[in-house]
Formats: C-alpha cells, structure tokens, sequence
C-alpha cells in the first residue's frame, strides 16, 4: 500500500526545474512458512517507509558555447521493519510476538555542477561535478529468533563524497 505524491515546476524561459515528492509505503508485508499448505507455524514481515524528495536546477547558458547546470538535491528516508510470529501462517492476526525488528534513518543532500562546452558543430567537451554528504541516524535493530533480546542502538553516521565527471562527445551527423 503505497502514496505517491509528486510536484513538479519548469520554467524553461529561466531554466528553472523544482521538483518534489514524498513516497509513502504504509505497508508492505509478506508471509513465510515452512509449515503445510493447510496451516502451521510462519512469520509476516511489515516493512512500512517513507522518502521526502527535493530537487531544484538551473540552467545558465553563459555564452554560446558553454551551457551550465547546477543544482541541489535533498532526501530524506525512514524505515521501519518489523518480522512477528504467527501460530498460523493463513492468519496474520495470530501473531504471538516480535521475531526482528529493525528501524533507521538517512538524510542526503548534494549539490552539483556541469559544464557542457560546444567546441564545434559536432565536437563537445562536458565536465562536473557531484558532492554528496549523507547521514544515518536513529538506527535500531532487535533479533528475537533465538531468544528474547533488547534492541540494540547504533551511533549517527555521517560521510560525504565528490564524484567529478568528464566526456567527450562526438556527432556522427547532425540527427545524432
């Protein structure tokens, strides 16, 4: 069971794109068993998540050989998971308890760069560049499979990275 929400803006006058959205899963569940067709012992797992979305680009054509683009980008994600026990697989109210459980959050934003440069009519060089910086947070994760434990919570985690691009394009003929 998911919601989808999208909303979208371009101005191609200013070279301007927003993009936004949030993609939320309320439920999203699957049974298992290694019982019979007719019944038995099984396990449900719910793994209910949500996505925020942001994008904004603009783009700046600076003479009439280089066009630019930069942007932002900004994400957020949550998850939760969430794997009980069923006395009867073909029930998934018979739950008699929690089997795992995980949970846990991420935040990404990044900001990026790109220059294309038309050298001639069929010859262009194109370079950019990519920062991200992420980090995950709020992470929990319990394991009841073989014996009734505490969650265990995990430290926030932060890193980031510069991913750069280079290409070099060449047009066979002037539909390419």
């Amino acid at each position: 069971e998911s919601n989808v929400y999208t909303l979208g803006y371009k101005d191609k006058e200013y070279g301007l794109t927003i993009n936004a959205g949030v993609i939320d899963v309320s439920s999203s569940w699957y049974i298992s068993t290694a019982s019979s067709p007719s019944g038995g012992t099984g396990r449900i797992s719910d793994t209910p998540n949500r996505r925020w979305n942001l994008d904004l680009q603009k783009e700046l054509q600076l003479n009439p050989a280089d066009r630019m683009v930069i942007g932002v980008n900004y994400r957020n994600d949550w998850i939760h998971n969430q794997e009980n026990k069923l006395s009867n697989w073909r029930d998934y109210n018979s739950t008699t308890g929690i089997y795992s459980q995980a949970e846990g959050r991420s935040r990404t934003i990044a900001f990026f760069v790109q220059d294309e440069h038309k050298i001639n009519d069929k010859l262009s060089v194109t370079a950019g560049g990519r920062y991200d910086s992420w980090t995950n947070y709020a992470g929990m994760n319990q394991d009841n499979s073989v014996a009734v434990s505490a969650p265990t919570y995990y430290p926030e985690r932060s890193d980031s990275a510069f991913s750069p691009k280079i290409a070099l394009q060449y047009r066979l003929d002037e539909t390419s």
